[in-house]
Formats: C-alpha cells, sequence, structure tokens
C-alpha cells in the first residue's frame, strides 16, 4: 500500500511491545493504555523507523503533536470471529465450554448472552491461539475476522469460523482498522496520508469518541461499532456495568441507532448506555435461553437453520400450515377496519401488503 502511494521500496522493521512480550499478565490488569503501542512509538520518535503500523483498537486515545496518526486506510470486517475445530462439527460444546479471549469486552458480552460459557484467557499471536486451540487448550476461540483476512488461509486448515453478527456482538471501537503514524513533519507524513479513506476515519473517530466520553481505555468492556450503509450510518453498542466481573452473568447497556447524520451518533448511543444495564436474565443456566422458533417449510428451515445455529442459538422449526392463496380476492373489510382502529395489522407475506395497499386507498365505512 505505501509502496504504491511512494513508489519507493518499504522496508518492514519487526518491534515487539510489552503487550507482545508479557503473555501471563491479563490485559484489564496491565498497567497504563498503550501497551501494544509504546515501544513502536518510541522507535518512530528516536528516528529508528518513518512509519509505524498500528492496530487502531490498541492505540491510546491521546497521541503525541509531534507523532499524529496521519492515515487511516479503509477498514477490513470489524467483526469477531468464533474459531471452532472443524471435527467438532462446528458448534460450541455444551456445558461449560471454554473459550479463550484476553479482551474484557469480549468476556463480559459471552457471559451475558450464554453462562454456561467459560471465558479463558488466552494471549499471544493468532497462529499462537490457534495452536493452542488444536492442543485442546480451549474449546474455540474470538478472533477479530480482520486478522484471519490478512493471515495465511492455511493457519486455519481444519478450523471451522463463524462470523458473530454486530448487533449482538459490537466490537472494540476501531477494530478491523489499521492507524499510520509518523512524524507531523515530513516525506513519510505526506505519503502516508495519500491512503487514507475519509468515511473509515469518521467511523473509527465516532467510536473513540464514544470510548473518551466514558472515560476508558482499551480495557473498557465497552462494544462500539459504526458502519455505513448506503446514505445512513449505523452503530450497535454495548457496555458492561462496573461490577460484571462479579455478576452472573453480567448486565450490558446496549444501544442501536439507525441514522443519516454521524452527528446523531455519539449522543445518542451515550445516553442509551448511560440508562441502568438491563437486568440478569431469570433463565436457569443451560436452559437454552436463546431459541428460536423458525415457521417456515423444510425448504426455508433447512436454509436458515445453520445460520442461525452457526452464532448458538437452538433452532425450533414448526410449520403447521397448509393454505391456497385467496389474494386474488378482496380482503375483509373488518380487516382495514380493525387496522385504522388499532393502527396493526400483521401480515405474512409481501402479497398480502400488497392487498391490504389497494384496500386502503378505498374510502373508510362512516362511522371510522
Amino acid at each position: 500500500m505505501l509502496e504504491e502511494a511512494s513508489g519507493s521500496r518499504v522496508t518492514l522493521v519487526k518491534i515487539l511491545s510489552g503487550g507482545d512480550v508479557d503473555l501471563i499478565t491479563p490485559l484489564h490488569e496491565m498497567a497504563g493504555e498503550g501497551v501494544f503501542a509504546k515501544e513502536l512509538q518510541a522507535a518512530l520518535l528516536a528516528g529508528e523507523v518513518d512509519v509505524v503500523v498500528h492496530s487502531l483498537k490498541d492505540l491510546p486515545l491521546q497521541m503525541p503533536e509531534s507523532a499524529p496518526v496521519v492515515a487511516i486506510p479503509p477498514r477490513e470486517s470489524p467483526a469477531d470471529l468464533l474459531v471452532l475445530l472443524e471435527d467438532g462439527d462446528g458448534r460450541i460444546p455444551p456445558n461449560g465450554a471454554r473459550i479463550g479471549t484476553s479482551s474484557p469486552r469480549r468476556q463480559s458480552q459471552l457471559l451475558a448472552l450464554d453462562r454456561d460459557i467459560v471465558p479463558v484467557d488466552l494471549r499471544g499471536n493468532v497462529d499462537t491461539r490457534l495452536r493452542k486451540l488444536r492442543e485442546g487448550w480451549v474449546d474455540g476461540l474470538l478472533l477479530a475476522e480482520a486478522a484471519r483476512d490478512r493471515l495465511p488461509g492455511d493457519l486455519f486448515e481444519g478450523l471451522v469460523t463463524h462470523r458473530l453478527p454486530l448487533d449482538i456482538y459490537p466490537t472494540a471501537p476501531g477494530q478491523g482498522a489499521i492507524a499510520l503514524q509518523t512524524l507531523a513533519r515530513g516525506e513519510a507524513a505526506s505519503i502516508a496520508r495519500r491512503v487514507d479513506d475519509d468515511e473509515t476515519r469518521r467511523a473509527v473517530e465516532a467510536e473513540r469518541t464514544l470510548l473518551a466520553e466514558l472515560g476508558g481505555g482499551c480495557g473498557m468492556p465497552l462494544g462500539m461499532t459504526v458502519r455505513r450503509d448506503g446514505d445512513m450510518w449505523i452503530a450497535d453498542a454495548s457496555l458492561a456495568s462496573a461490577a460484571w466481573r462479579e455478576e452472573g452473568p453480567p448486565r450490558l447497556s446496549r444501544a442501536h441507532l439507525v441514522t443519516g447524520s454521524l452527528a446523531d451518533v455519539v449522543p445518542h448511543v451515550l445516553g442509551a448506555l448511560r440508562q441502568p444495564p438491563a437486568a440478569a436474565s431469570e433463565v436457569p443456566a443451560g436452559a437454552g435461553h436463546r431459541r428460536v422458533l423458525l415457521v417456515a417449510d423444510a425448504e426455508t428451515s433447512a436454509a436458515y437453520r445453520p445460520r442461525l445455529e452457526a452464532v448458538d442459538f437452538t433452532v425450533e422449526s414448526w410449520y403447521p400450515f397448509e393454505y391456497e392463496s385467496t389474494l386474488e380476492g378482496p380482503l375483509p373489510r373488518d380487516l382495514l377496519d380493525a387496522w385504522r382502529d388499532c393502527g396493526w395489522v400483521l401480515l405474512t407475506s409481501h402479497r398480502a401488503a400488497e392487498a391490504l395497499a389497494r384496500l386502503a386507498r378505498e374510502p373508510p365505512r362512516v362511522g371510522h
């Protein structure tokens, strides 16, 4: 990317951070922010390198004026992946499955949604964690999808990956994006700015602004993901209560917003997350409380069941109907009158919606 922007050869220099070296101490216990960035930044300030490439989610909120983030290239997927062994039929084992992740955010989300899960602190680079999965240290891993996409595909041979939905598992602010840091002035800064992507920068700045407003750092159990869909911005967020490690399961405050203005995102989400967290589920452990009743014929059920089970829903299929379409004829007048009285009608197909729309154009009865 930088070679294309500069027309010059780029030499890669590997620098280990404190977070890479200390694989024992849990992240939330490591002192200060920037445990994955300090050594890289020091090399830049010492003139040992011209550009530092960071995972944006690992950067502290405050950067030195003399060495700013000058570019954020187009973002890859911000989602998390659940990684499982292929010979385990690609599903989470029941009753106390051990899922490897050192992220407080991922751990709190797991426990809030399934109290039978046992989060296991597991650190190291991706291939180290995959090796520990294969060796049986854990039953599954949580990884950033972008990490998988940036690595050789053969690392994941014999494994099954499931993307976790962002509306249920919003991810760390900045996840999936990289940040290019240079000295404020000079040729390196000028070159790096050529790969900056405005849409990505605006989205991740909103995510990190929320993190700053909440007074948090990389150890805060906050999920916040902003993405663009056409002319709209979609934001999903979750925040565990302060005492989430002592709760069973943790309680999460959540926010979801679809808006045409990015300026609406932070105040709306901030207000929602500052509300008291939802009460913990009263469903007993192991009761399969993430259940879906799929009302569909056999063909449709066969298509959708695997997608739901892949994100750990228990799916029951039900299809008791045998009918013939009668939509060529008029719908009962009482249906439209009821709609005008109460404002709600349940429609089960687009053809029913079209028929109701035709009926709605007729004048109402006297008295309605």
